[in-house]
């Protein structure tokens, strides 16, 4: 036994005072005259034992990751003892070893070797074992390389959403297993994955409630050692539904139309949104509960019965995705004002109006609403749209001549923007006098006088003569 080591030894420092004289880069190809079309192939981390089988006439290798200037070390021996020819070689080296040509760097051939190797440039480097004479072996090694790790993504320009998948690619000489945590900034968030495969990729998930922010990174750590490295800084941004109004201090009146406003990121337009009133964080009714993520709804402002003489300045809307009901938005809050009122003074009942003259319209009220509808009403039937006027509280309206005589007109006044509305009592419409036509009744008076003079003159004149 001790022999055997002792030979061993011997051997190594042989080989080792060779290479440090003769090891050579072969630019130039090497032809085989054996094919290669079999392998078998091991994965190398940063540090590990392993072992190959290496058939007659064909070969076997292993690979591992590393940046200009890395060492790789290795110690390696066959058993049973056989002569193989040893190659490390870069990416193009290996992808063109099918045609029977070799190149890279190659060491003489021997059954057992120690010793390291720098790597000229960056990228993925195999260590290959080939040609076992007299017959197939085995070959156990012991590799370490300098730690190394490539994240490939996430990277600068990646944004993701919450609640969604994330792709994380690297390459690295790590351990079997490691860990994927994500950081903000310099902080903690979470562990993404506590132990996974190190195969180069992985899918993690981004929790929905992760806030907005552009300075996320990923940690991969070795599982095995303290080695770690971060990825590129990149965004998350957070699925989520914001109220554009009603904005801050908007005021609302019951009856009028407004839009309830929103946007929405990474929530599709395809998703179903429920619209819900509240009055100091006190859910009050359901405005809607099946509406399209357009980014608008028309609203008819009401607040409840409860609430109809009342004024609050403490209303807020809330919009949520109904499937999930995980993103939401509350509006700022906002006023809606007490029921408006309205009353018409003018005309009052028994009232009674001549066609063609003018009729006084006067009302008053507490809407807003800068014009009113005037409207003269039969029964259900509006007779005549009289004129949408400024909201001044009075018009003075010439009746048509053509209008029909009646005893159940009435006024019908709307502020437009629906706010409130009145009815006036009913009233009268009379026909105007009719003139008897083509008569003028001073100079009519004046010919009957005239007449009468002539014929109490002509009456005299008789008298006299009789």
């Amino acid at each position: 036994m001790k022999k055997r080591i002792l030979t061993l030894v011997l051997l190594t420092f042989i080989c080792n005072l060779f290479l440090a004289t003769q090891l050579v880069h072969f630019n130039s190809r090497e032809e085989t005259s054996t094919s290669l079309d079999s392998f078998f192939l091991n994965n190398i981390r940063s540090a590990g034992d392993g072992v190959l089988f290496v058939p007659s006439g064909r070969y076997s290798a292993s690979y591992t990751w590393g940046k200009e200037g890395d060492i790789i070390s290795f110690e390696w021996y066959t058993n049973p003892a056989a002569v193989v020819d040893f190659w490390i070689m870069d990416e193009s080296d290996w992808q063109s070893i099918d045609t029977g040509f070799l190149t890279g760097y190659k060491y003489p051939p021997t059954s057992s070797l120690t010793g390291s190797f720098t790597v000229p440039h960056d990228g993925k480097w195999y260590l290959m074992f080939s040609h076992p004479a007299p017959s197939s072996t085995y070959v156990y090694y012991s590799i370490e390389t300098t730690p190394y790790l490539l994240i490939y993504s996430p990277h600068s320009e990646t944004s993701t959403y919450t609640d969604s998948s994330l792709s994380v690619n690297w390459r690295t000489n790590y351990a079997t297993w490691i860990q994927l945590d994500l950081y903000k900034g310099s902080s903690f968030i979470t562990t993404l994955k506590d132990r996974t495969y190190n195969d180069g990729s992985a899918s993690v998930h981004i929790p929905w409630d992760y806030l907005d922010g552009n300075d996320y990174k990923i940690k991969i750590s070795d599982d095995y050692s303290d080695e770690f490295d971060f990825s590129e800084s990149f965004t998350i941004r957070q699925r989520k539904i914001t109220v554009l109004f009603p904005m801050e201090n908007d005021v609302y009146v019951p009856h009028t139309t407004r839009s309830i406003g929103w946007n929405s990121l990474g929530v599709g337009p395809s998703a179903i949104l429920s619209i819900n009133l509240f009055l100091n964080s006190t859910h009050i009714f359901e405005i809607s509960n099946q509406t399209e993520n357009d980014g608008d709804f028309k609203w008819k402002v009401r607040t409840g019965v409860n609430f109809l003489n009342f004024t609050f300045s403490h209303y807020q809307i809330r919009i949520q995705e109904s499937s999930t009901q995980k993103y939401l938005s509350l509006s700022p809050l906002f006023t809606i004002t007490k029921e408006k009122s309205m009353n018409i003074i003018s005309p009052l009942i028994n009232d009674s109006f001549t066609q063609g003259k003018n009729m006084d319209i006067a009302w008053e009220t507490d809407s807003t609403s800068y014009k009113v509808d005037i409207k003269l009403k039969r029964g259900n039937i509006i007779i005549q749209d009289i004129i949408s006027v400024r909201n001044s509280g009075s018009y003075s309206w010439k009746i048509p001549s053509s209008l029909h005589p009646g005893t159940d007109y009435y006024i019908f006044i709307k502020a437009t923007d629906n706010s409130t509305s009145a009815i006036s009592e009913t009233f009268t419409i009379k026909p105007k006098l009719k003139q008897i036509p083509s008569y003028n009744f001073p100079l009519f008076l004046i010919s009957i006088i005239m007449g009468v003079g002539i014929v109490w003159k002509k009456g005299i004149i008789k008298t006299r003569k009789g």
